[in-house]
């Protein structure tokens, strides 16, 4: 077992096929939780980026994911 916070690639959220490639979003509450490590299909590299790195289209190199936005419980997504 694990302890585990959860991201949604961007094709899973409500911005479906409007989100980049590589853009990955937090998930907070109820998706935080313990998981058995049968579970780990594969390794993978989330970059967090700040608001400037976003804003310049500074993404990590192909093959890497990133997020700068929280996934709430409500609609609406904070900017970390």
């Amino acid at each position: 077992m694990f302890h585990a916070r959860w991201f949604c690639h961007g094709s899973k959220t409500i911005l479906g096929e409007l989100a980049l490639g590589q853009e990955l979003f937090l998930s907070v509450g109820e998706e935080c939780r313990d998981v058995p490590t049968e579970c780990i299909v594969t390794k993978c590299e989330a970059v967090r980026l700040t608001l400037n790195e976003y804003a310049s289209q500074k993404w990590p190199a192909e093959g890497s994911y990133f997020y700068w936005y929280v996934l709430t419980s409500s609609i609406t997504a904070t900017v970390h």
